[in-house]
């Protein structure tokens, strides 16, 4: 009996025990269940996320890539903008007008392959044929002493940004370059420029510092109005403007904008009829008397004669008699080869407009500089209205202890050969391996130059474009 009752009460217990582990175990499975289901939802809502983030970080970066493009063709085609635009109107609606009729010939391209018709830049209210979006207004071009700033609008789906086209207009004197070449022009980091450039030949920039703007015709033959292909050579490499990085208007190596395409400058420069003084010389000398008057003396071999000019009006001789009634300043030599030098060395030397004008090489030996300009280090600032002076002759050769130089030196081979600032502008070719810096004088931003600077034709040119981040 002992045996046979014991086991069924053990039976008994084993079937009580498992049904209250099937029990546990369903409930364990409907948890894991829920638990289970939860991390699915959750997956789902964060796999919803990813795909929304994922895909808003596509849209910006196509819409920043987008922005980039239309900027880039706004840099790259800015000289041709230039060349599309009539003289100035009293309208200013009459430039935005052909401004957008320009950049409208974009808007069939397709920059990424998502289609065509994206690419907006809006000068006025409409672009491709398209309103600007609601709420959105684009300010009057403005027009200031033939100053062109142009407003403008990019758009890249709902996204807008500002930016501005700015030019100037007019029969400019030539100094309104720090530095015009009529040749292929090569500039390294020898070379620093504060203000604009422009070579009508082809340009090779190897680290130069421009902090305006540098421009290029490539003409392969100067004429007015020439204009070659928007091209530069950049470290040896050439490169078209829309393959420029970071962008056309600001490459790697430039501080200042880069500007392609521009039209002829040099080929069109004129000089006006001038009352000089014409005579033969071996050395010029400049110099500033106490009395403020200006000072003249101009030597054959051992044979000089000393000039006296106020600051305006009549070139006189030293004891008075008056050699030319109304003086413009200028001073033609021919015949050999002239130095100029100041009368006394590190003393201001010219106060009134002077130009001299020489048909054989001249060398500048020792600093020539205004009366009424104050320099710091290698920055001037002139405040005088009379002051100006500028040198013209086939070679100008600066001597070693040249130091400074205000003026505008004019000649096809601009050579030195010791570091060299000069204030005002080199019109020619520069050719020396030393440091040379050339500050611009604000003064020629305002039409003022000395008698002698020859003149550009009246054209539109220093295209720079701007665009807020």
């Amino acid at each position: 009996m002992y045996r046979s009752i014991t086991p069924a009460c053990f039976r008994v217990s084993d079937m009580k025990s498992h049904g209250f582990a099937l029990v546990w175990a369903l409930i364990l499975s409907a948890i894991l269940g829920l638990i289970a289901a939860s991390l699915i939802q959750a997956a789902g809502i964060g796999s919803r996320s990813a795909r929304g983030i994922t895909q808003g970080a596509i849209i910006a970066v196509e819409q920043g890539n987008l922005f980039a493009y239309e900027q880039r063709l706004l840099e790259a085609n800015s000289g041709m903008l230039l060349r599309g635009l009539d003289a100035p109107s009293q309208r200013g609606e009459v430039l935005a007008s052909r401004l957008q009729a320009q950049a409208d010939q974009w808007c069939d391209r397709d920059p990424d392959g998502r289609g065509a018709g994206r690419v907006r830049v809006y000068f006025t209210s409409r672009a491709c044929g398209q309103a600007l979006p609601s709420g959105l207004s684009i300010a009057p071009l403005r027009l200031n002493d033939s100053v062109m700033e142009a407003p403008f609008v990019l758009q890249a789906g709902r996204q807008i940004r500002r930016g501005t086209f700015r030019a100037q207009y007019g029969d400019a004197p030539a100094s309104v370059y720090a530095l015009l070449s009529q040749d292929d022009l090569s500039l390294g980091s020898n070379v620093q420029i504060d203000g604009d450039a422009h070579a009508d030949g082809y340009l090779s920039i190897s680290g130069p510092v421009v902090s305006g703007v540098l421009s290029s015709s490539n003409c392969a033959a100067v004429s007015p109005g020439c204009a070659g292909e928007r091209r530069v050579s950049i470290g040896g490499v050439t490169r078209s403007a829309m393959d420029l990085l970071p962008s056309p208007a600001r490459p790697s190596e430039m501080k200042g904008i880069l500007s392609l395409g521009q039209s002829g400058e040099t080929a069109g420069l004129f000089l006006p009829t001038l009352n000089g003084l014409t005579t033969s010389a071996t050395r010029v000398v400049l110099g500033v008397l106490s009395s403020g008057e200006q000072s003249v003396r101009i030597c054959t071999g051992s044979l000089c004669t000393d000039y006296i000019a106020p600051q305006s009006g009549d070139l006189t001789l030293s004891n008075g008699d008056v050699v030319i009634p109304g003086w413009t300043g200028v001073i033609g030599l021919s015949g050999s080869a002239v130095t100029v030098t100041p009368r006394v060395a590190d003393d201001p030397s010219v106060v009134r407009p002077l130009s001299i004008i020489s048909d054989e090489p001249v060398t500048i030996e020792g600093s020539l500089t205004y009366a009424q300009t104050s320099c710091a280090a290698d920055v001037c600032n002139a405040t005088g209205a009379q002051q100006f002076l500028s040198v013209q002759a086939p070679r100008i050769t600066v001597r070693r202890e040249t130091v400074r130089i205000h003026g505008v030196m004019i000649s096809p081979q601009f050579v030195w050969s010791a570091p060299l600032t000069v204030f005002g502008s080199v019109i020619g070719t520069p050719r020396g391996n030393d440091l040379l810096k050339i500050q611009e004088d604000p003064r020629s931003q305002d039409g003022q130059a000395a008698p002698g600077v020859p003149r550009l034709r009246a054209q539109w040119r220093q295209a720079e474009v701007t665009v807020q981040p």
